[in-house]
Parts: structure tokens; C-alpha cells; sequence
């Protein structure tokens, strides 16, 4: 069945009349922007608002459960989530409702603190995360090293910042440098101390009431955390999943809200992780991401990321900011819906899924369009981006190499979809559902198989 709110946006498709003169080229124009516009307005209020709504709910729910009194929301992707509910609470009355407050966190700024230094662990860390071949530079950048302090090191071992890195092998030399290793635990040093302030300026001490609210995945920065200072920081999540199955790797004190891991490894309970990238691109701040910090006049200031280097991201902020006030909208109307607020825990959590499993998996073609003009990024990637989903003609029967290659799209269901039908995501839906039965190491074991057929680099394991 299609989900709620695919049939709103096939009525607007209709009501999108296009004019008949053939030379009124710039009112058909416009009318195509209308057209887009009232789509992506719709998908946001019809399908995206409801599965935020319900996660606002839910988290001011849990909030005062656990009696916490501060909710910090981490940039970048906390920013959407802190407004919706700071509109719930505008609606909703609490006994003791919690502080809202954004935070400037990111996996790079917590990355270089949580080391004991460069190593091999270090190497599989940044290569986990996909943005592109690793290299060296991306590997600087990945845990918040400046290049030009190193570079005397690295050019000692003949390496550039653009050597690719397909193996810890290739940099065994460089780790076993002392001086470069000297280095390293100079600029632990250094970072670890700004982060540390800038935490105990915010409120963030290990044991306080306030806890972290983020989109989430692995929970690395919570983890980087952890291994940085001692105690424990709480961690609520729109969703907690680890790709390799290994849910020890998530954060103990945390919860995932809308998405567990630890809860159930169903393809339902993991459908917000499978829309991830989407939801990440509508969630994020305008704003660049965290690169580390510095003191100005006594306080501890972020270090954003320029501008320059988010050209994608900035093209298609156009695109999520009409998703974004739909989403905002619906949340005021639910916002004020005495049965909506009056809904069980299971019932709004299982909605939720029950929308992202369709989104995730199905998409309406209006979802599809929107996961092409929206582009997945990574901090420690300086300028590189993604399409949500790759475009082209790339039929599995007909290009099955070039349809192979087309599957690193961060929407990796929508692809499916958009290329194959409804019937290539039903065989998509099953062999993932079936690699969730399957040991962990399996997974990364097939997909490089099929990189290697498709002529790709594969993912260091």
C-alpha cells in the first residue's frame, strides 16, 4: 500500500497545470518551480512531519522520565529536530519541561581527544565512513590534524596528503615515527584541553542532566566522549544502528528513540536507518560542520567549516528548506491535537516506522526527485558530496556493471527503486532482510565482491 501521504502529492501533481502556448517558455518555467515547490512542501507535511512530530513527542516523554532538565541538540543534523520540539513544548504543557540548547559537536572535533594515538584503529575509523577512496588528507581531516604541522613527516616517508590509503600497511613506517607520534600527542593535547572547556561551558559534564539529542547511527561523538573524559554522558537518538551488526559498539547509556538495534534487528525497527542520508540532509543546520575550536576573549568558540567547501550543499538547501517548513507546519497542527498527544509510546513509535519503512524502500516518485536533488556530505571530506541517489538510466539488465556502480548512492533503497520498480525493491527488501540473518562480517564480505565486479575501489574491512 502506499504510504501516508503519496496520495496528497499525486493530487497536487495534478493541480500542477501546465500551459499550452509553446512559446511561454518562462511561465512554464515557473510553473515547474510551483509544481516542485508544492511537492516538496507536501512531502514534508504529509509524510515526514508526522514520523518528527512523533519523535519530539517521544522525546520530551523520555526527557521527563529520566528527570532531565537540559536537552542538548548537536549540530549539524540536531538543528531541525531542536526547533520541532521546541514548537511541541510551545503547545505543550510540562510540569518541568526541559531547556533546549545546540551545541556545536561533530564526529571531527571529538575525534582527535578520543585518541591515544594514530594507529591502525585510527585509519579503520575514518575508513568507515564513506566519502569517497580514503587518503591521507581525508585521514588528517577525519580526526582534526593540521596537515601543515605534519608535513615535514609525512614528506620524510615520501607521502602526500593525496596518497590513497588502501590498507594501516602503507602507513606502518609513519606510525612507528616518534617524532610524528610526538606530534600527535601534542595535538591530543591541545584539543582535547579546547574541548574540554568548551564542554564545561555548555553544561555537558559527564553525570549532569543534560543529555545529548542527535539524529545518530553509531553514536560516535558520545563515544568519542567516553573514551575523552571520564563518566558517563546520556544519549537520546532519532535512531541507533550499526551497519556491521556489532551493537556493542553503540553507546551504553543511550537510547534510540525511533530506531534500536539493540531493540530488534528487523528491517522495520532499522527503516530510519535506511532512510538516514535523507533524513540527515533535511535535518542539518545551513551552518558548517564543527571542525574544532578556539578562545576568543575567555570563551570557547566553534571553527565552522567555510562556506567555499559546501557548494552542493548549499545548491540544494533550496529544496530542504520547503521540506522543512512542511515538517514544521504539521508539527504545529499535530502539536495542538489533544488525540495525537494522547497517543501510547508504541503507537507513535510503530507509525514512525511504519512511514520510514515505506519511504525507505518504496518511494513515491516525488520522494525519488528529492533524493536526486539532495546531496549526502562528510566533514573530513573537504568539498566532496553525493547525490542522495545517482541518476541515469542504469537498468540492472541492461548495465548491470553501471547499475552495480550506482548502488554506493547513500539512499541505497531509493536507488533501487528508482531504477528497478517496486518489484527490484521487493528482491532488495528480501536480500537485506536475508544479510540481517547473516554474521556480520558478511555483508562487507558481498559488497566488496560486488565492487570488485562493478569496477569500484572497495571498503577496507
Amino acid at each position: 500500500m502506499p504510504y501516508a501521504g503519496a496520495f496528497a502529492l499525486q493530487q497536487t501533481s495534478r493541480n500542477c497545470h501546465w500551459p499550452q502556448s509553446a512559446d511561454n517558455c518562462i511561465h512554464k518555467y515557473r510553473m515547474a518551480n510551483l509544481c516542485a515547490t508544492t511537492h516538496n512542501y507536501e512531502f514534508g507535511h504529509a509524510i515526514l512531519g508526522p514520523v518528527i512530530a512523533g519523535f519530539a513527542l517521544l522525546l520530551v516523554r523520555e526527557a521527563e522520565r529520566r528527570k532531565l532538565r537540559r536537552l542538548a541538540f548537536v549540530a549539524r543534523d540536531g538543528d531541525l529536530l531542536r526547533e520541532a520540539t521546541r514548537r511541541l513544548l510551545h503547545h505543550f504543557s510540562m510540569p518541568a519541561a526541559p531547556e533546549l540548547t545546540y551545541v556545536h559537536l561533530s564526529r571531527r572535533a571529538t575525534a582527535l581527544p578520543a585518541l591515544d594515538a594514530m594507529d591502525a584503529a585510527a585509519v579503520e575509523a575514518a575508513a568507515a565512513v564513506r566519502a569517497g577512496p580514503l587518503t591521507l588528507g581525508m585521514l588528517l581531516e577525519f580526526h582534526g590534524l593540521s596537515a601543515n604541522r605534519l608535513i615535514n613527516r609525512l614528506e620524510k616517508h615520501k607521502l602526500g596528503l593525496d596518497t590513497r590509503i588502501s590498507s594501516p600497511s602503507l602507513l606502518s613506517d609513519l606510525f612507528a615515527d616518534k617524532e610524528f607520534q610526538s606530534e600527535i600527542t601534542t595535538s591530543i593535547a591541545e584539543q582535547k584541553d579546547l574541548l574540554s572547556s568548551y564542554l564545561a561551558q555548555q553544561g555537558l559534564q559527564a553525570g549532569s542532566s543534560t543529555a545529548l539529542v542527535d539524529i545518530g547511527w553509531r553514536g560516535s561523538i558520545q563515544n568519542n566522549l567516553s573514551k575523552a573524559f571520564p563518566g558517563i554522558l546520556t544519549g537520546l537518538y532519532f535512531g541507533l544502528w550499526a551497519e556491521d551488526g556489532f551493537t556493542d559498539s553503540l553507546p551504553s547509556n543511550s537510547l534510540g528513540i525511533i530506531c534500536d538495534q539493540r531493540r530488534g534487528r528487523d528491517l522495520h525497527e532499522g527503516a530510519a536507518w535506511y532512510a538516514g542520508h535523507l533524513l540527515e540532509a533535511i535535518c542539518r543546520a545551513s551552518e558548517g560542520t564543527t571542525l574544532g575550536y578556539r578562545e576568543v576573549d575567555g570563551q570557547i568558540v566553534p571553527l565552522l567549516a567555510a562556506d567555499g567547501s559546501r557548494s552542493a550543499e548549499i545548491q540544494s538547501a533550496a529544496v530542504a528548506e520547503v521540506i522543512r517548513t512542511g515538517i514544521l507546519d504539521r508539527m504545529e497542527e499535530l502539536a495542538k491535537d489533544t488525540s495525537w498527544r494522547c497517543q501510547t509510546d508504541d503507537q507513535l513509535q510503530r507509525a514512525a516506522q511504519d512511514s520510514l519503512f515505506q519511504l525507505a524502500f518504496f518511494p513515491c516518485p516525488a520522494a525519488i526527485t528529492i533524493g536526486k536533488s539532495l546531496v549526502h556530505t562528510e566533514g573530513h571530506a573537504n568539498g566532496w558530496s553525493a547525490p542522495l541517489i545517482a541518476s541515469g538510466p542504469h537498468r540492472p539488465l541492461t548495465s548491470p556493471r553501471q547499475w552495480l556502480a550506482g548502488l554506493s548512492s547513500p539512499w541505497r533503497a531509493g536507488y533501487v527503486c528508482s531504477t528497478g520498480g517496486t518489484g527490484l525493491a521487493w528482491l532488495f527488501l528480501g536480500a537485506e532482510a536475508t544479510l540481517g540473518c547473516l554474521p556480520p562480517k558478511a555483508r562487507p564480505l558481498l559488497a566488496n565482491l560486488a565492487r570488485r565486479w562493478a569496477g569500484l575501489p572497495t571498503v577496507q574491512q
